[in-house]
């Protein structure tokens, strides 16, 4: 409404000196080359008035973004904090028991789920999309609560847990991880800002970064959002971030998805005695990548419906089988029988 008001007044007053000035030259008060020199003038007062209308709108628009910003800084904290604290070592027992969870009334994402693992066991855990698997990792980091049931951490409630103390032992790896504007090393080392220079040269190591470290160098900056990285890039470096770290639970929620089924065997290889020190659950959609761990869990429904090896899981349940129905029988009857031929 601004611009247009000033772009109508302006255009109006222009209107209103030629007409008026006409009138001044028929009546030979006023010369027509001093019309046109009066009017050229006038144009040229014009445009910095709309640039400063331009300033005025920006600064409104500012000033209403900064009101929303602050208005949410101010706004009271929606994550109930406990108070309990954590042994000082971990040992990443977890124990789900009839939790039950949903996003929208009478739409059930969990429901009654239970689950035992015991500490540094390496679980994969399978679902169809929408089946539960992120809001099982939302749930580990408190990013929500459980309406019904509990979740435990080595015997202890996660809901009386100080946020700080269970985000320090837990570590969610997401597949869209958030790469930040800097040096390559600030990304790696992100939320262990005091992490030893051996550390971070590890995690380069174990999350096969080696490769982009010696392109870019560790001081080398990066854009927001990783634009110049590509997917792999940017899961390596969240995997590096989550090594510095070093969790005692660590959550891989299609971590790998980006990669190559020959550089995820490689990086996975190169982590096995990591991931031994410590309780790991691997969520995928690739067999290729859940047929390298001794167990899977599969989930319908928000409960649990298949517990075991891949290969006990072929025999003994539906509902793998048709998730990794394709990835079973890659080639169709028509393509299959133009290969026998």
């Amino acid at each position: 409404m601004l611009m247009t008001v000033v772009w109508l007044i302006t255009g109006a007053g222009l209107l209103v000196v030629v007409g008026y000035g006409s009138g001044q030259v028929l009546s030979g008060r006023l010369t027509p080359a001093s019309l046109l020199a009066f009017c050229l003038y006038a144009v040229q007062t014009v445009e910095p008035l709309r640039r400063l209308a331009d300033v005025q709108a920006m600064l409104q628009r500012a000033l209403a973004a900064g009101g929303r910003v602050y208005e949410l800084i101010d706004s009271p904290g929606v994550e109930q904090d406990g108070t309990g604290m954590l042994p000082h070592v971990v040992r990443g027992e977890l124990r789900l028991e009839d939790v039950d969870f949903q996003y929208r009334a009478g739409h059930a994402v969990l429901n009654g789920l239970s689950l035992h693992i015991v500490p540094g066991e390496t679980v994969a855990v399978v679902a169809a999309s929408g089946g539960g698997k992120s809001t099982l990792a939302s749930l580990l980091v408190r990013f929500a609560d459980p309406e019904r049931g509990q979740i435990m951490l080595d015997g202890i409630d996660l809901r009386t847990l100080r946020l700080a103390e269970l985000r320090r032992v837990v570590c969610v790896v997401e597949q869209e991880p958030f790469i930040f504007s800097g040096p390559l090393i600030d990304n790696i080392r992100y939320g262990s800002w005091h992490a030893p220079r051996q550390v971070s040269d590890r995690a380069v190591t174990l999350a096969g970064l080696g490769p982009l470290v010696n392109a870019l160098g560790l001081l080398g900056v990066v854009e927001e959002r990783g634009r110049d990285l590509s997917g792999g890039q940017k899961q390596r470096i969240a995997l590096a971030r989550a090594i510095v770290r070093d969790p005692a639970v660590l959550v891989l929620d299609e971590a790998t998805s980006a990669l190559d089924s020959d550089t995820e065997a490689q990086i996975f290889a190169r982590l096995e005695q990591w991931l031994r020190q410590r309780t790991v659950i691997v969520m995928a959609h690739r067999l290729a990548t859940i047929s390298r761990f001794g167990r899977v869990v599969v989930l319908q429904g928000g409960g649990v419906v298949g517990d075991g090896s891949v290969a006990q899981l072929l025999h003994g349940c539906p509902e793998f089988r048709r998730l990794f129905a394709e990835q079973l029988s890659p080639l169709g009857p028509a393509e299959t029988r133009h290969t026998a031929l």
